[in-house]
């Protein structure tokens, strides 16, 4: 078994909308849901919250201003 770990992100801005990105239907052909939050796998050796900040830097090009708080976490 392969253990992959990874990171999502409810973004909101002052307005109260969030933000979801529609997925890469080449990237993801066997995924069904169209849209997704903001995420993705972590590097081994790096804190979740670095991850987190990678990955909203890449996905959107927006920075993290305040610091999140973890609302659910995983295992399967």
């Amino acid at each position: 078994m392969e253990l992959q770990v990874g990171v999502k992100v409810l973004l909101r801005n002052k307005k109260e909308k969030y933000l979801l990105l529609e997925r890469n239907p080449d990237k993801y052909p066997d995924v069904q849901q169209k849209w997704d939050l903001v995420g993705g796998r972590i590097n081994a050796g790096t804190t979740l919250l670095e991850n987190l900040k990678r990955e909203v830097a890449e996905e959107t090009a927006l920075q993290l201003h305040v610091e999140p708080r973890l609302i659910a976490a995983r295992i399967l």
